[in-house]
């Protein structure tokens, strides 16, 4: 993050002549000033709040000019006239091109299989789709699933599905609606709408610009806090 600020350093020690100290994580600022309070103005990371150092987190946040943090249950543990949520974000290394969720069986007449919701699915940036469409053998669907990184079932009537058992039993978690059995097991759970489908698809891609959308947002509260 420090190489996104601008005019920025970062060390183990807070600096005096510099114009606001950031602690991360906020316990810095105590181990730095105790119970004194920091000279220059001060931004405060905080992450979570353990009771054994509950009093150590509340100071902190009291003496802080500013707080952010990562998750909103932490921010309800802060002043809300001086607190942000600004998310953190995966090291590069952790990306992979696409998601790749798997659609196993073929179109009914019926119309209960959905599967113009595949379409919807596929427009997602950072997804890409594959779809048996009846076409694999038996022996190849192994194959299939260990190239998958999610299984979406998009039916809205089944007696199973198999594919349910099949993705878990090779260790590939299962998106589904309440069809069939597919409920009995930890799947990720969607309402059968096609809007809360592309919300929980959507929310498997993590955004790989998210820091430089961080840094922004941090200088946004320094900026706050220097005027």
């Amino acid at each position: 993050m420090a190489s996104r600020i601008p005019y920025s350093t970062h060390s183990t020690q807070s600096d005096l002549k510099a114009q606001i100290n950031l602690f991360f994580p906020y316990y810095a600022y105590f181990f730095h000033y105790g119970q004194i309070k920091c000279p220059t103005p001060a931004i405060s990371f905080f992450t979570h709040r353990e009771e054994e150092t509950r009093t150590v987190f509340d100071e902190v946040a009291e003496r802080s000019t500013w707080c952010v943090t990562m998750c909103e249950k932490t921010a309800k543990l802060l002043p809300p006239n001086k607190t942000s949520i600004i998310k953190m974000f995966p090291d590069k290394q952790f990306y992979k091109e696409k998601i790749v969720i798997g659609v196993v069986g073929k179109s009914c007449p019926s119309g209960r299989k959905r599967l113009e919701l595949l379409q919807e699915v596929q427009q997602i940036p950072g997804i890409e789709v594959r779809y048996t469409g009846g076409a694999l053998l038996f022996n190849q669907m192994p194959q299939f699933y260990k190239e998958l990184d999610y299984l979406l079932v998009t039916s809205n009537n089944e007696g199973g599905p198999m594919p349910v058992m099949e993705a878990l039993a090779m260790g590939k978690p299962v998106i589904a609606p309440d069809v069939g059995f597919a409920w009995d097991f930890p799947v990720i759970k969607y309402d059968g709408t096609k809007e809360d489908l592309i919300r929980v698809v959507s929310g498997l891609v993590i955004d790989p610009n998210g820091w430089d959308k961080s840094a922004k947002e941090l200088m946004e509260v320094i900026q706050k806090v220097c005027l």
